[in-house]
C-alpha cells in the first residue's frame, strides 16, 4: 500500500500540545510541588489544555474525515478482533484510528476535562474535589503510558510506521481514504487561539499576588493554594489568592 495523507495539522498539533502540556503539568504537580514558582504555570497549562480539548471536539465535528469523532466509534466486535489481531497478525487495517487508540482518545478527552473542571472548582474552595482531581491525573498518566505501550506493540507487530505518521501525517492506506490537504488554515487558527490564550495568561501573571487574568473571558484568576468553602467569605481576596492552592476566579473590579 502507498502512503496517503490521513492526519491533518490540527490533529497533529493537538497531539503535541497534550503530550507536552500534560507531561509538564503532571511533573510540576507530582514531583516539584505546590510551593514551587512553577505551580502557577501548571494551572495555566491545565486551563490551556482544556481549551485545546474543546477546540479538538469542535474539529471532530466539522474537520477532515479522519479527525471526525464519528470515525473513532468502533463496536465491541471491532475491539475484540483488534485485540486478537495483535497475536495473529491477521487483523483489519485501519486508515484512521484503530479501536485501541480510539478508546485512548476518548479517555484523554474525558479525563482532561475532568481534571480541568475539578481544578477550577477547587479554586472556588471545593477542596473535597482534590482526590478526584489527583485520581484523574494519575489515570491520565496511566492511559498515556498504556497508549505508548500499545503503539510500540502495534509497531512491533505490523511495522507500518504508525509513530512517524503523527509527524508527517501519512499512513499506509488506500488512496480513496486520503484527505485532500492538511487543513493548514484551520491549523493556524487552532494554534493562534491556544497561543493567545496561554500567552495572555502568562503575560497577565503577577508573581507577587499569584494571579492572572484570562485574555478571552477577563476576570482575575488566583493561582495559589485554595481555600475552604467556609473561609471564602473571610479576609482579603488578594491574601487568600496568595495563600491558596488552586485559587479562585473572580470578576475584575
Amino acid at each position: 500500500m502507498q502512503r496517503v495523507l490521513v492526519w491533518d495539522l490540527v490533529v497533529r498539533i493537538f497531539h503535541v500540545v497534550v503530550v507536552v502540556g500534560f507531561t509538564f503539568a503532571y511533573i510540576v504537580a507530582k514531583f516539584i510541588g505546590e510551593e514551587s514558582s512553577l505551580f502557577p504555570f501548571h494551572m495555566m497549562v491545565g486551563l490551556t489544555l482544556a481549551g485545546a480539548v474543546v477546540l479538538r471536539v469542535v474539529w471532530g465535528i466539522v474537520g477532515t474525515k479522519w479527525a471526525r469523532l464519528s470515525t473513532l466509534l468502533h463496536g465491541p466486535k471491532a475491539h475484540l478482533e483488534y485485540a486478537q489481531s495483535i497475536f495473529t497478525k491477521s487483523g483489519k487495517s485501519y486508515t484512521g484510528h484503530n479501536p485501541a487508540s480510539s478508546m485512548a482518545i476518548f479517555a484523554v478527552f474525558g479525563l482532561l476535562m475532568t481534571i480541568a473542571t475539578t481544578g477550577y472548582l477547587m479554586s472556588q474552595g471545593y477542596e473535597d474535589l482534590k482526590n478526584i482531581h489527583e485520581i484523574c491525573a494519575n489515570l491520565l498518566a496511566f492511559v498515556a503510558i498504556g497508549h505508548i505501550c500499545g503503539v510500540l506493540l502495534h509497531t512491533a507487530v505490523y511495522r507500518d510506521g504508525i509513530i512517524p505518521s503523527m509527524v508527517h501525517g501519512k499512513k499506509a492506506g488506500n488512496p480513496d481514504g486520503a484527505i485532500p490537504n492538511a487543513a493548514p488554515v484551520w491549523a493556524t487558527v487552532f494554534a493562534v487561539i491556544l497561543f493567545v490564550f496561554f500567552g495572555g495568561l502568562v503575560a497577565n501573571y503577577s508573581p507577587q499576588s499569584r494571579t492572572t487574568s484570562s485574555p478571552i473571558f477577563g476576570g482575575r484568576i488566583h493561582l495559589g493554594e485554595g481555600e475552604s468553602q467556609e473561609g471564602r467569605g473571610e479576609g482579603d481576596n488578594t491574601d487568600r489568592g496568595r495563600d491558596g492552592k488552586h485559587g479562585r476566579y473572580e470578576e475584575d473590579d
